[in-house]
């Protein structure tokens, strides 16, 4: 028997009985609910529910009506138990409720018709895309904001369909619906969108994308526009009521953002497989770039910078008592940090008591900046004249063993302490540059890891020229405030000489509004992160799909740029931002891997015609890899490799923190963890595609950083110091290329020389590198020869050992791909097999989860 409107009231009571938290109440109402899914005209009696707006009819009623809707329509909208009639009704009346004010029960609704669409469009909802277009002219903020929703769920259904006949429908309308979309754009637009006559089959992507895109553009000059008055003036009654629209005008623009990736992505056949160039990725990639570069001022969190590394091993104290090593390091720096905290302070008084003197001689901190930068530069210039010179500018070149001046791209300048004993001019100074375009080729620049360099408002300045004698970098690695934060540094090329301006305008509102802004404006400081974090998204996406379109020397050259900037400078190093450099590390590893960038290695017989497309392919992999030559000359690719190792290969605060909290998870979070979920990670996956992409350059490099880590931090070493946590990450570097590696870096010598002594120091803050060893003896397994395999053997069991059960989980697994190895000798290890079986079956007693259980066993009866 079908249900009627006078069976609304009895629905909608069951479905409040449903919410009953008495078990009397709740079962029969489930009950009945489930008996009314069958029957006719129920899922009219729930969207006239959904529609209701009145104050009887609560807010969390209606929203389960959505759900018992949505539900019914996968069940049941195929089969005969909704009528042609009732569906066609049901169609109408959700088009006419999209203006829902409820967030939660809008996106149901956009769910309900996106669902509907994938089954009846186009033949039985011919005017879907009319009616919504119709709609997109809406002057009410809050109807477009709906509409954008349900035109991007509507998109991304049909989008997922995989046959062939339905792939066509998403890119094809019919000739009456296009003159009527293209009626209405053109409209908003004020241009035909595109000419009559052409054929009667038309993209949705070519009918929606002019409108969605100038809307966008729109939209981000209004956000920017009203970003920059909130930052600057106090919250008002007038101002709360502008931010609600603003907000839903920012939730509109990521939807907007979102059915541009659509329209570009799945609107378009790949340019690796078709003739077709896109040239929406030439025209929307460079705008993204900008935008991304304007929201980042508002995202940035200040206040938590390199201070959390200066910490690094204070926060750990707590645990000194329940956790051993960590708690034992964390009493063994106090005197180091203790010092670190005296020289900042001492810092902070000299630039107190300087900037005070100097008020009145300057108007403001740039002007006081760039007299700065000029007493330098004249210093530079009279240390190159003589000795007479230096010593008539010995003022200066006090000041500067006292302040560095550290630049901060997109901000204002900084001031870092660093330790300086003994000090001399200018020219003996070495840096480490960032990266900025100048013309086709790169320009080093000063100003990474408190080198010089500083930004004002609207001008990047730093230094270009010369040689130096390095003693102020060995100054700089010797102070502890440097140790902490990274660390020491390989040799790059130094520079000095003049001043020049470089690079793009910057500007000063980052660090001007960077944490009121998000003290002031939570909401939309949050919603800037989201936007950077999906722009960068989409930008990769739009690379994996269109790689020949994204490879124009317009659009892939400033990308990389800007996220190898943001790799190798990041102004905000706290885990609330990681997630953004997680995207521009995926698509620079994306790029450095994509085949299509690679050039073919077979050639071609002279005279001989071949397939056009392919030969424009080839045209387009030779621009391409000479532009990445371009981008990555030998010394930015060393750079990186540095980078990468020296400072997102260590652990954290928050690893050693999960590690003391639980070992056994950690393991396994360290060892299934996808690569593109954390910022570790996914530095190791693009190191690994950087080393197979330059391996002649980089394994020298790699072996340099081995030792030079093994030289900081002696076998025999106890303490955990940054020379230890950086020996940790360089074993890392050297596990994950064992193939090529070990061309240039002996095992048996490696082993016996420095792995088998820090096996052989059993105090209990070792365990970071036992651990680490483990890993590296299952990882160079091919290379474990001779005498040297049966020292393998004997280290693994001892390692089985452990009081940390992340250290047995890592040898178990090493032992076991040791015994397997075709190299492996039953005899070498029959002497070994019943004390190797004893703790592998103890380790399965002792572990808690069903991995490491599973694990053991699986190794322990391989072994």
């Amino acid at each position: 028997m079908a249900l009627s409107a006078s069976d609304v009231q009895t629905v909608y009571s069951l479905l409040s009985d449903a919410f009953s938290p008495d078990l009397s109440v709740r079962k029969p109402a489930e009950s009945a609910l489930a008996q009314c899914e069958r029957r006719p005209g129920f899922c009219s009696c729930l969207l006239e529910i959904i529609a209701a707006r009145d104050v009887a009819c609560r807010d969390d009623v209606r929203l389960l009506a959505a759900v018992f809707f949505k539900n019914s329509i996968r069940r049941f909208w195929r089969q005969r138990v909704i009528s042609n009639d009732e569906k066609a009704h049901l169609r109408k009346k959700l088009l006419l409720n999209i203006r829902e004010e409820s967030s939660q029960i809008a996106l149901q609704l956009a769910d309900l018709i996106s669902k509907i669409a994938r089954i009846d469009y186009p033949k039985e909802w011919p005017e879907l895309f009319s009616f919504l277009a119709q709609q997109l002219q809406s002057a009410d903020i809050l109807a477009s904001h709906r509409v954008f929703m349900v035109l991007f769920r509507t998109l991304k259904e049909l989008s997922t369909k995989r046959l062939s006949a339905d792939q066509r429908t998403f890119s094809e309308v019919s000739q009456e619906d296009y003159c009527f979309l293209n009626a209405t754009i053109s409209k908003y637009l004020g241009y035909p969108l595109l000419k009559k006559g052409n054929d009667p089959l038309f993209q949705v992507a070519a009918l929606l994308f002019d409108y969605t895109w100038n809307l966008w553009k729109s939209d981000v000059q209004t956000i920017l526009q009203s970003f920059s008055s909130l930052a600057q003036r106090a919250s008002s009654n007038s101002l709360i009521e502008h931010q609600n629209d603003l907000l839903l005008t920012c939730e509109r623009w990521l939807f907007c953002t979102k059915i541009i990736r659509q329209l570009i992505i799945s609107g378009n056949a790949s340019d690796a497989t078709s003739a077709q160039e896109v040239r929406s990725i030439k025209e929307v990639c460079p705008v993204l770039l900008n935008v991304i570069q304007s929201f980042l001022p508002y995202s940035a969190e200040f206040g938590a910078g390199k201070e959390e590394f200066a910490e690094f091993f204070l926060r750990y104290e707590k645990y000194s008592s329940n956790f051993g090593f960590l708690g034992m390091a964390a009493k063994k720096v106090d005197a180091l940090e203790e010092r670190l905290e005296g020289e900042m302070n001492q810092i902070k008084e000299t630039v107190e008591e300087r900037m005070s003197s100097m008020e009145g001689q300057v108007a403001d901190l740039r002007d006081m900046m760039k007299k700065m930068l000029e007493f330098q530069t004249q210093s530079a210039a009279s240390n190159a004249k003589g000795p007479e010179a230096k010593n008539t500018n010995s003022e200066i070149h006090q000041e500067e063993e006292e302040v560095e001046i550290v630049e901060g791209r997109r901000g204002r300048p900084h001031l870092e302490p660093f330790q300086r004993e003994e000090r001399g001019g200018y020219g003996e100074r070495q840096g480490y540059g960032g990266m900025e375009p100048r013309g086709a080729g790169w320009e080093h620049r000063e100003g990474y890891y408190g080198c010089r360099g500083a930004v004002f408002e609207d001008r990047r300045w730093d230094f270009e020229g010369g040689m130096g004698n390095g003693r102020a970098r060995e100054d700089r690695e010797t102070s502890p405030a440097f140790a902490l934060n990274f660390g020491s540094l390989p040799a790059s090329p130094p520079f000095r000489g003049k001043l020049r301006e470089t690079g793009p305008p910057a500007t000063l509102e980052k660090n001007m509004y960077g944490t009121s802004f998000m003290e002031k404006q939570p909401e939309f400081w949050n919603f800037t992160k989201r936007a950077c974090i999906k722009l960068m998204k989409v930008l990769a996406a739009f690379q994996s799909r269109h790689p020949y379109s994204f490879g124009d020397n317009n659009v892939l050259p400033a990308i990389l740029v800007f996220c190898l900037n943001e790799i190798i400078n990041p102004e905000k190093a706290v885990p609330s931002f990681n997630e953004f450099l997680i995207q521009c590390m995926i698509l620079i590893k994306s790029t450095l891997e994509c085949k299509e960038y690679k050039p073919s290695l077979t050639g071609r017989v002279i005279n001989e015609s071949g397939d056009a497309f392919e030969q424009r392919k080839k045209i387009i992999s030779r621009d391409v890899f000479d532009m990445l030559a371009a981008v990555l000359p030998n010394d930015r690719v060393v750079l990186l490799c540095n980078i990468l190792i020296r400072r997102y290969f260590i652990y954290t605060s928050e690893d050693l923190n999960e590690w003391f909290q639980n070992s056994e998870s950690f393991h396994h979070e360290q060892d299934m963890l996808q690569w593109t979920e954390k910022l570790r990670p996914c530095a190791e996956a693009l190191y690994i595609v950087l080393f197979e992409n330059y391996r002649p350059l980089l394994a020298p490099v790699v072996v340099s950083i081995l030792k030079e880590a093994m030289n900081a931090s002696p076998p025999l070493e106890s303490e955990i110091s940054p020379a230890m946590l950086l020996k940790d990450a360089a074993y890392s570097a050297a596990g994950h290329v064992y193939y090529e590696l070990s061309a240039y870096l002996n095992f048996s010598d490696w082993f016996n020389r420095s792995l088998s002594l820090e096996l052989s120091n059993n105090h209990p803050n070792l365990l970071i590198i036992h651990r680490k060893i483990a890993l590296i003896l299952g990882q160079w397994v091919s290379e474990i020869k001779g005498d040297t395999r049966k020292l393998v053997y004997h280290a693994l069991i001892k390692l089985l050992q452990d009081n940390d059960i992340a250290v047995r989980l890592a040898a178990c697994r090493s032992l076991c791909y040791l015994v397997q190895d075709s190299n492996s000798s039953e005899q070498e290890f029959f002497d070994l097999l019943s004390t190797c079986w004893t703790f592998c079956f103890k380790l399965v007693e002792e572990v808690q989860e069903l991995d490491s259980k599973v694990c053991s066993k699986f190794h322990s009866r391989n072994t």
